[in-house]
C-alpha cells in the first residue's frame, strides 16, 4: 500500500484513506462501524477490467453496473448548445477522468483511476445572510479504484464510502451527523490553531469498507457487501421529474431520494456540544437537506471475453494452442451465450424452428484458428450474445490474431508468489533474441535502458546462455522476442518478426521469516532477513544510556501517565506505534528544506491507539524531498529500490516529492485479523546494519544487543540488495549496492557539511546530471533473543484469569510452576510439581511423533482469590540455553475502593442535608483511598457532573499533592478505579459532597501586564506593540473573576486559576496609547477596587525613510544620511539583497559612505516591531580615476641628471601635491619636497641628481579625493 504523506494510506501519487488487506473501516475522524451489511450480492468478475459487472443492494432490488461512459448526456450549461444531447452520452459522475475520453474504454491504458457503481451526494450551503457561515458536504459511494491510483492489473478494489466535510464550524465541537445510512458523531478539529479566528472548525471524515489488495492477496469483491452503504439510493418516483432511463438519477440535478434504511433520506447536521466539549442544552441546527445528487446505471445483460493466460485485454498471440473464456454478467442457469467464429451473427431466432444460431458456450475455451504460414496472422472474429429470456446483450464482436510466423516467448512455470528467489526460464519457439526488463517497462523499446538481451536456440544441442533469470526482489518480467533470419549468402542473422509482448508479476518475500506470535501483545516476537539477522521487536521506552536503558528508537510514545516503574504491557501500556528495524538517511537541501529517506518494519494500529483487533505490520519506504523544480522528474535511489517520481507544487510554488509506500497487512477487522506473513513482501529487507560492526553499541543497560545507537551519528551501512551505477554519470561505471540514498534531476543540490569534509559532500555529478548523494545512514534495530512471554503480565484483577504463554521458537517448550522455579530432569522433562503448556506448534508435534491427536493446552487457571505466582521458562532443540525464568504475580482484588473526603479546616456548620458551610475561608478537600493494597485513579468535579463519564470534560484527576479548592457553593463529585478495575460505586453513581461558602471579604487589587510575547518589536518590555489583540498576565485572588477595562470600558474577563495567576487576549484594539485597569470579583461576589493604570502603546504604522542627498548620479563619492519619520533603527543592504536585521550583509545604521555605483535597499525597524517597505535609492558616481600621461624620459639618454616628469590630471577634481602618493625610481621612495606639482599645468616634476649610466625604472601613484588611485610605470636608460 503506498500513500502521499501520512500514515497509512495507500495511493502512489498518491490516495489517501484507501488500502490495505481486508474488510475494514478507513476512518479519519469517529464514525460509527457498520452494525449489518447493507447490500446483497456482487456480480461476477468482468474480464474487460476485472471489476464485478455490478453491485446489487438486495434480493431482487437495484442491480447496478460500473458506470462507464465518459461522456455526459447532455452538453454543459458553460458550453456551445448547452442542453443538447451527446451521442452515446451517459450520466455516470463527471468529469470522469479518463487519459481519453475520445477513445474507448480500455484496460488498462486508457481507464480511469476510479469509477463508481453509484453515487451519492449532498450539500448545506452557508446561510444566506452569512456567506463564511457553515457548510457541510456528504458523499456516499460504492466506488472502484487502484491500490497505487493508477489502473493496474492485481491493484483493484471496490469499496462502500460514507465522507463528511464540515467547513467554518466551532472548533472542538461536537456535532451529530444523521443520513442516510446512519447517525455519526464527529468533533472538529482547529483548522489553524489560532483563537482570534473562532469559527475556522473543520470536519473531514472518510469511511472507506470494502476490500483493498495486498502484495499477495487480491481483492475480495464481496467484502464491499459489508459496509454501510445500501439499499442505493434513487429518485422518488413520486417527485418529478422521472430519472433517465436506465438510470437511478441524474448527478447534475438534486432531487429527493428514497432507499434509506432508517427512514432518514436527509442530509443533517446539528452540533451537540460546545467548543469545550460541554454538552448543549439542546442541539443547534447547522443545516439539513432532502436533496441528492445521484448516479447509478441500471444494470444491463452483458457478455465479455477474456483470453486465457493472456493480458487483460490482449488479441494478438503467438501461441498455437490459443484459447479464449466468455463471461455473462448474469451466471443463472436461465442465462445462455451463443457465439460464432466464421462471422455469422449468434443469437438469431430461427421463426419457424425457434432454434437460435450460433454455439452454445460450454464454459470451454473457444479454440482460436492458426496458420504457421500467414504472413501477418490468422483472425478470429468472435462474435457472442447472452439471452436470458426476453433480456439480450449488446453483441461482442471481437476479433484475436495469432501470428505463429513471429516466435512465441515461454516462460517457466514458476510461482507469482516466491518465499525467497527463484529461477525464471525464458524460451522461444525458434531461434530469436529476447529483450526483456524486469521493472515492468516495455522491452521493444530500443532505447530502453533497463532492456537486457539473449539469444534463445531451441534446437537439440544448442548452447544457451542468459535465459534464466534470478528473481529475487518482486518485480515484473516483461519479454519480446524477435526472429533471427539467416541471409543465405553471408549468414548474417537480422532480427525480423516480433512476437507479443508477455509479461509475468513476482511478488517476493523480502524477509525470510516471521516469528511465533507474542502472547503477550500479539504480534510476531521477531523478523529474520534472508541474510539471517533476526530482529526482535524493540520494546524498551527507555533510551540508553539511563539504568535499565536500551537503544529502541526514540522518541518512544507511550501513553501520557507512564511511567519507566510501569514497564510495557498491551494494551494500557503499550506505544501506538513500535519497531523491529529503522533507517533513516537526509540530506539538507537549503536552510528550509531537506531530502529524508525513512525505511522501517514497524508494528502500529489502525485506529492509533493499541487494540486488539485493530494490530497492522508493514513496511515502510518514505521519501521526502523539498526544494525541486515543478514538474520535473527526479531518480532516486535507495537501499530498497530505484524509484521516479514528478516534482508536484508543495503549495507555495516549490516543487516537492512526498510519498509513502507501506506494504503489509494494514486492513485488520475483528473478523480478519492480520496476517503477518503480509509484511514479508514488502521492499524492506534484507535489513541494513552497520559495516564496521565494532561501532555496534556494547553492554547496553537492559542487556540487549543492538545495531547502532540511534541518538549518534550515522555511519556506513551494509545489506542492499539492489544493485546501482557506483557513479551515474558515468556510463561505465560498475554496479555496486545500493547502500546509500541517491537523488537526480534538475537543480538538484544540497548543504554541504563543512565539518564532515569534502568526503561527505552531498553534492555530486556534473551541471548536465547533477546529484545528491549520502552513503550515512541511522539504524535501530534489537538483535533477538530466546525468549517466552504470558499474555497477562502480574498485576491486580478482580476475576479469574487464564494465562497463556508462548515462546520466540517455534519448536520451544515451555514448563511452569507455582510453587518455585520450573525444574527439568537431565532429559529436558519436568519433574517436582513443574507442568509443561503446550502450545499448537508443540501439540502439531507431538501429534506426529505419536501418532495420536494431542491437544494444545488450555489457559492456566489463576485463583481468583488472594496471590499467586507464576514462574515459567522455555527451551528449544534450536538454542542451546532455556530462556531465564519469567516471573509475574497475579493479586486478586474484589473490594471497591472506599474515597474519604478530608476539609481543611473543618466546616463551621453542617446543614441539616449535609451541605458544609464555611465563614470566610476557602477549603482545601482531600480525597483519601485507605483499603487499596494497589493505585488507584480517582476523578471529581466541581459542577456536580458525573465524574466517571470519561467524556466529561469536566473531570479532573485527583492529585494529592494538590488538595482541591472549592471557592464557591458547590457540589463537589467523586469517583474512583483501582488497578484491579473495580470502582467506588455501581454504574452510574458517584460519590457528592455539597459545600457552601459564605464569603463578605472583599478581594484585592489584581495585578495586571502585557505578556512578553504580545510586546512586539525590539524590546519585550517597552509596552510598545504593532499587535491589536494583546495577551495580559497577572495575578488575583484564587477563583475570582478578572475583569479587564481599556479606558475604563470592560473588554474582557477571566477566572484566576488556583495559584491566582490568570492570562486573557483583548481586542483589537485601536492606534495609539491605552490605560489598562482590571478588577477581581470573588465567587461570592465581593468585589474588589481595581488596579493601578497600566499604559500601552499600539502602533500599527510602519515607518518611512528618507535619504539626503537624493538618489541620483554625482561626479564623485557621496556621504547619504538614511533619515525615518519616527524613532526607528536603519539596516540596508549595498550588495542587491534585501535588508534582513541580523542577516549576513545587511548593516545597522543611518550614514554611509557612496564611494561607487551604487544601490542602496534599506529598511526602517520602529520600536513596535514595524518594518517599513524596503526604500530603494541608487547612486551613479562618476569619480574618473587620475590620469598619467606624458611621462618622460622614456628613451635612451646621456643626461646624467635627467629632468623625470608627467602630466597627472583628473577629471571631476583639482589635484594638488597632497595627492601624489608615491614616486620611486628604482624602487627608491623619493621624499615628497624632492618633486614638484603645477597645479596649473597638471605636471608633476622630479629633478634627478646625478646618476651612473643604465636602466631606470619610474613608478607613480596618485589618488584623488574620491579614492580613485592610478599607478603608472616607465623606463629610461642613461649611456
Amino acid at each position: 500500500m503506498k500513500s502521499v504523506a501520512g500514515a497509512f494510506s495507500p495511493r502512489k501519487a498518491w490516495r489517501p484513506l484507501l488500502g490495505g488487506l481486508a474488510a475494514a473501516a478507513v476512518m479519519t475522524g469517529v464514525m460509527a462501524l457498520p452494525a449489518r451489511a447493507e447490500l446483497n450480492d456482487a456480480g461476477p468478475i468482468n474480464p474487460d477490467n476485472g471489476f464485478p459487472f455490478w453491485y446489487e443492494d438486495a434480493p431482487g432490488g437495484t442491480k447496478l453496473d460500473l458506470c462507464l461512459n465518459p461522456k455526459a448526456a447532455v452538453t454543459p450549461e458553460d458550453a456551445p448548445n448547452p442542453g443538447e444531447p451527446i451521442p452515446g452520452g451517459g450520466y455516470c459522475l463527471t468529469p470522469f477522468e479518463m487519459p481519453d475520453e475520445n477513445t474507448p474504454v480500455a484496460f488498462p491504458e486508457n481507464f480511469p483511476g476510479e469509477a463508481f457503481w453509484w453515487t451519492s451526494e449532498a450539500h448545506i450551503d452557508p446561510p444566506a445572510d452569512d456567506p463564511n457561515g457553515p457548510s457541510a458536504l456528504l458523499v456516499l459511494a460504492q466506488e472502484a479504484a487502484f491500490a497505487n491510483e493508477e489502473p493496474k492489473e492485481g491493484d483493484q478494489m471496490s469499496f462502500g464510502r460514507i465522507r463528511v466535510r464540515l467547513n467554518d464550524v466551532v472548533p472542538g465541537a461536537t456535532y451529530k451527523i444523521t443520513h442516510p445510512y446512519g447517525v455519526d458523531t464527529v468533533v472538529a478539529e482547529d483548522k489553524d490553531g489560532d483563537p482570534a479566528t473562532p469559527n475556522d472548525g473543520r470536519v473531514f471524515v472518510t469511511e472507506d469498507i470494502g476490500c483493498f489488495p495486498s502484495a499477495i492477496t487480491p481483492c475480495d469483491f464481496d467484502k464491499a457487501l459489508t459496509g454501510r452503504i445500501g439499499p442505493f439510493l434513487k429518485w422518488d418516483p413520486a417527485v418529478a421529474p422521472a430519472p433517465p432511463e436506465g438510470y437511478v438519477g441524474d448527478p447534475d440535478v438534486p432531487h429527493e431520494v428514497v432507499g434509506s434504511p432508517n427512514g432518514t433520506n436527509f442530509f443533517k447536521v446539528e452540533q451537540i456540544r460546545d467548543g469545550e466539549g460541554r454538552p448543549l442544552a439542546q442541539p443547534v441546527l447547522v443545516g439539513e437537506t432532502n436533496l441528492f445528487a445521484v448516479t447509478g446505471k441500471l444494470a444491463e445483460l452483458q457478455v465479455a471475453a477474456q483470453a486465457v493466460g493472456a493480458d487483460r485485454g490482449q488479441t494478438v498471440f503467438n501461441d498455437a494452442n490459443q484459447g479464449v473464456k466468455l463471461v455473462a454478467s448474469d451466471e443463472t442457469p436461465e442465462t445462455k451465450i451463443y457465439y460464432t467464429t466464421d462471422g455469422s451473427e449468434p443469437g438469431v431466432v430461427d421463426p419457424e424452428t425457434g432454434r437460435i444460431s450460433g454455439t452454445p458456450y460450454s464454459g470451454e475455451e473457444i479454440r482460436l484458428g492458426s496458420d504457421p504460414q500467414a504472413a501477418t496472422g490468422t483472425p478470429t472474429t468472435v462474435k457472442a450474445v447472452a439471452i436470458n429470456g426476453d433480456q439480450r446483450s449488446k453483441l461482442l464482436e471481437k476479433t484475436y490474431v495469432v501470428d505463429l510466423v513471429a516466435p512465441n516467448v515461454l516462460f517457466s512455470d514458476l510461482p507469482s508468489k516466491l518465499d525467497g528467489p527463484g529461477d525464471l526460464t525464458i524460451t522461444t519457439s525458434e531461434k530469436a533474441r529476447v529483450y526483456y526488463t524486469t521493472d515492468g517497462s516495455d522491452p521493444k523499446v530500443a532505447t530502453n535502458p533497463a532492456r537486457k538481451s539473449f539469444v534463445y536456440d531451441p534446437a537439440p544441442g544448442a548452447e544457451n546462455a542468459g535465459n534464466v533469470l534470478n528473481v529475487a526482489r518482486s518485480q515484473t518480467v516483461r519479454a519480446a522476442a524477435v526472429d533471427l533470419v539467416a541471409d543465405p549468402e553471408t549468414g548474417q542473422e537480422t532480427e525480423q518478426n516480433w512476437s507479443q509482448t508477455k509479461s509475468r508479476k513476482f511478488t517476493v518475500t523480502s524477509l525470510a521469516k516471521a516469528g511465533p506470535i507474542n502472547p503477550q501483545n500479539g504480534f510476531p516476537f521477531w523478523y529474520e532477513d534472508h541474510d539471517g539477522t533476526r530482529l526482535d521487536m524493540c520494546l524498551n521506552p527507555v533510551a540508553a544510556p539511563e539504568a535499565g536503558g536500551g537503544y529502541c528508537a526514540t522518541p518512544f510514545e507511550m501513553p501520557a501517565d507512564w511511567q519507566p516503574a510501569d514497564g510495557v504491557a498491551f494494551p494500557d501500556r503499550f506505544p501506538g506505534e513500535a519497531f523491529w528495524w529503522t533507517g533513516e538517511a537526509g540530506m539538507d537541501t537549503s536552510d528550509r528544506g531537506s531530502a529524508d529517506l525513512i525505511m522501517a518494519l514497524e508494528a502500529a494500529f489502525l485506529n492509533e491507539e493499541p487494540k486488539a483487533s485493530d494490530r497492522m505490520v508493514f513496511g515502510r519506504v518514505r521519501i521526502r524531498i523539498d526544494d525541486l523544480v515543478i514538474g520535473e522528474t527526479y531518480k532516486v535511489t535507495h537501499p530498497y529500490g530505484v524509484d521516479t517520481y514528478v516534482a508536484e507544487d508543495n503549495g507555495k510554488g516549490v516543487g516537492e516529492i512526498n510519498v509513502t509506500e507501506d506494504i503489509g497487512c494494514m486492513m485488520p477487522s475483528t473478523t480478519e485479523p492480520c496476517d503477518f506473513d503480509e509484511a514479508r513482501y514488502s521492499r524492506v529487507g534484507p535489513f541494513l546494519t552497520l559495516k564496521d560492526k565494532a561501532l555496534e553499541p556494547a553492554n547496553a543497560p537492559d542487556g540487549g544487543r543492538y545495531l547502532a545507537d540511534p541518538v549518534l551519528d550515522q555511519d556506513v551501512v551494509t545489506g542492499s540488495p539492489i544493485m546501482a551505477p557506483q557513479d551515474p554519470t558515468d556510463p561505465n561505471s560498475p554496479m555496486v549496492p545500493a547502500n546509500f540514498f541517491r537523488v537526480e534531476g534538475p537543480g538538484i543540490s544540497a548543504v554541504a557539511d563543512e565539518e564532515a569534509g569534502a568526503t561527505a559532500n552531498p553534492n555530486r555529478g556534473t551541471a548536465e546530471h547533477p546529484y545528491i548523494q549520502t552513503d550515512f545512514f541511522s539504524v535501530v534495530g534489537k538483535y533477538s533473543e530466546f525468549q517466552a512471554a504470558a499474555n497477562k503480565v502480574g498485576g491486580f484483577y478482580n476475576t479469574p484469569q487464564g494465562v497463556v504463554l508462548g515462546a520466540s521458537e517455534f519448536d520451544a517448550r515451555l514448563f511452569y510452576n507455582f510453587d518455585g522455579v520450573p525444574q527439568l530432569d537431565a532429559n529436558g522433562e519436568p519433574t517436582d510439581g513443574t507442568e509443561e503448556f503446550i502450545t499448537e506448534a508443540r501439540a502439531r508435534q507431538l501429534s506426529a511423533e505419536t501418532g495420536t491427536q494431542v491437544e494444545p493446552s488450555g489457559p492456566i487457571s489463576i485463583p481468583d482469590a488472594g496471590e499467586t505466582t507464576l514462574r515459567y521458562m522455555a527451551t528449544s532443540a534450536s538454542r542451546p540455553s532455556p530462556t531465564r525464568v519469567y516471573e509475574e504475580t497475579y493479586k486478586m482484588d474484589a473490594e471497591r475502593p472506599v474515597v474519604t473526603l478530608q476539609d481543611d479546616p473543618q466546616a463551621s456548620t453542617v446543614l441539616a442535608d449535609g451541605t458544609r458551610v464555611f465563614e470566610n475561608v476557602n477549603p482545601a478537600v482531600r480525597l483519601d483511598v485507605a483499603n487499596e493494597p494497589g493505585k488507584v485513579k480517582v476523578f471529581y468535579t466541581t459542577n456536580g457532573s458525573d465524574p466517571s463519564d470519561a467524556t466529561n470534560v469536566d473531570r479532573k484527576r485527583y492529585d494529592a499533592a494538590q488538595p482541591i479548592a472549592v471557592r464557591k457553593d458547590t457540589t463537589l463529585t467523586f469517583w474512583a478505579v483501582d488497578e484491579a478495575g473495580n470502582a467506588s460505586h455501581e454504574p452510574g453513581q458517584f460519590g457528592s459532597q455539597a459545600y457552601s461558602i459564605r464569603d463578605t471579604l472583599a478581594p484585592g487589587a489584581p495585578t495586571v501586564g502585557l505578556d512578553a510575547a504580545s510586546d512586539t518589536g525590539a524590546s519585550a518590555s517597552d509596552r510598545i506593540t504593532s499587535a491589536t489583540t494583546l495577551a495580559f498576565t497577572g495575578s488575583a485572588e484564587p477563583g475570582s473573576t478578572v475583569r479587564i477595562q481599556v479606558g475604563g470600558a470592560e473588554r474582557g474577563s477571566v477566572t484566576a486559576a488556583e495559584n491566582g495567576s490568570f492570562r486573557i487576549d483583548v481586542g483589537p484594539l485601536a492606534q495609539g496609547a491605552h490605560s489598562i485597569t482590571a478588577t477581581a470579583t470573588d465567587p461570592s461576589g465581593n468585589g474588589g477596587a481595581a488596579s493601578g493604570p497600566y499604559t500601552v502603546t499600539v502602533d500599527t504604522r510602519a515607518p518611512s525613510i528618507a535619504a539626503t542627498p537624493p538618489a541620483g548620479t554625482y561626479p564623485r563619492a557621496q556621504n547619504v544620511t538614511l533619515t525615518p519619520n519616527e524613532q526607528a533603527k536603519i539596516y540596508y543592504t549595498l550588495n542587491g539583497g534585501d535588508p534582513v536585521p541580523g542577516a549576513p550583509g545587511t548593516i545597522e545604521g543611518r550614514s554611509l559612505s557612496i564611494t561607487a555605483n551604487s544601490t542602496v535597499r534599506s529598511v526602517a525597524v520602529d520600536a513596535a516591531g514595524n518594518t517599513s517597505g524596503t526604500f530603494v535609492a541608487e547612486y551613479r558616481i562618476r569619480n574618473a580615476v587620475p590620469a598619467i600621461t606624458n611621462m618622460s624620459p622614456t628613451a635612451t639618454i646621456a643626461d646624467r641628471t635627467p629632468l623625470i616628469a608627467a602630466t597627472v590630471r583628473d577629471g571631476d577634481s583639482q589635484l594638488d601635491k597632497a595627492n601624489i602618493v608615491r614616486l620611486t625610481v628604482n624602487g627608491t621612495n623619493i621624499a615628497r619636497g624632492a618633486f614638484a606639482y603645477n597645479a596649473n599645468t597638471d605636471r608633476l616634476t622630479y629633478l634627478s641628481p646625478n646618476r651612473a649610466p643604465g636602466r631606470y625604472n619610474v613608478s607613480l601613484t596618485v589618488r584623488d579625493d574620491d579614492g580613485g588611485t592610478t599607478t603608472r610605470t616607465w623606463s629610461f636608460r642613461i649611456r
